[in-house]
């Protein structure tokens, strides 16, 4: 109901204008004057689509802001019944990569709600064959912040949270954090991006929503004191390296001259799907080594 009432609305505004019809509605409106606020990151989901945009002058950032890719060296759906002792173990990399990180600097970090993970039971009593049992969900934010703390980095010295938590897009608790960490990647569904089309009339595209997400996430941190103070923002190579270089391109063409903003080259070329004769081709692989099949997917 929430959600058709300001869909209701904003279709209003749209066609109408603030009229008096709408004001009976809406409890907020004094004086007859409405102002709507969107986010920061508006000019890139209204961008070249929508000229109610007034346009700003000036550069809103002033920080230096170092982009650096990481090895990711886990998965997120994994077979296997982890626990802390476990995950330390196939983790190993990955938790060093983060510890050095976070010893550098105050550090937040982004990644998951929970990790998906299955039993594996015994079928017929024999060694080697398995069946994969129910489902279980570890909390993986928390999972990872004991890890760390295991291995020596004080608690005071970085947070973890998770993508969609709320505090990666409204939240000034870290606005004195110097590192930021993307750890996982990450999908939203297509609905949402037509349900904001829908409501507020515009045209954001798929990526053009992600790439906000992102650049919210990043003015989370100190860079929102405005006084210059460098930041450095590291992903895991698992997240689309093309979509990292357009949130790097937004921040030098929003940022002081004087700003050093880099550590992403160009971006790669993406393939589409091969030609379905090609593609059995590569199928035709898979009996002569297990791993093609993985590399190839």
């Amino acid at each position: 109901m929430a959600r058709y009432k300001t869909g209701y609305i904003f279709k209003h505004i749209r066609n109408h204008g603030v009229d008096t019809a709408i004001q009976r509605r809406v409890k907020d409106f004094a004086s007859q004057t409405c102002v709507i606020l969107f986010d920061g990151t508006g000019d890139c989901i209204f961008k070249d689509s929508d000229p109610r945009l007034l346009p700003i002058t000036g550069k809103r950032y002033s920080s230096d802001i170092e982009f650096r890719q990481f090895d990711m060296t886990i998965k997120r759906k994994n077979k296997e019944n982890w626990d802390k002792d476990v995950f330390k173990k196939i983790g190993n990399s990955l938790l060093g990569e983060l510890k050095n990180i976070c010893l550098g600097g105050k550090t937040l970090i982004v990644t998951w709600k929970s990790l998906d993970v299955f039993k594996r039971i015994k079928n017929d009593g024999t060694a080697d064959v398995y069946e994969w049992g129910d489902k279980l969900q570890y909390n993986f934010p928390k999972l990872l912040s004991d890890c760390l703390v295991e291995m020596g980095v004080a608690s005071n010295q970085f947070s973890v949270i998770y993508r969609g938590s709320g505090q990666d897009r409204g939240s000034n608790e870290y606005r004195d954090y110097q590192n930021l960490v993307f750890l996982g990647e990450w999908h939203i569904p297509d609905t949402i991006v037509g349900e904001i089309n829908a409501m507020f009339g515009c045209k954001c595209g798929f990526k053009d929503y992600m790439k906000s997400l992102l650049i919210q996430t990043i003015c989370r941190t100190r860079i929102r004191q405005h006084v210059g103070l460098p930041i450095k923002v590291w992903f895991s190579s698992d997240i689309d390296y093309n979509l990292m270089e357009s949130v790097q391109r937004y921040f030098i063409e929003n940022s002081d001259p004087s700003c050093k903003i880099g550590g992403i080259q160009e971006p790669c070329k993406k393939y589409g799907k091969p030609e379905k004769k090609r593609f059995m081709d590569l199928v035709s692989l898979y009996p002569y080594e297990p791993k093609i099949r993985d590399s190839i997917e």
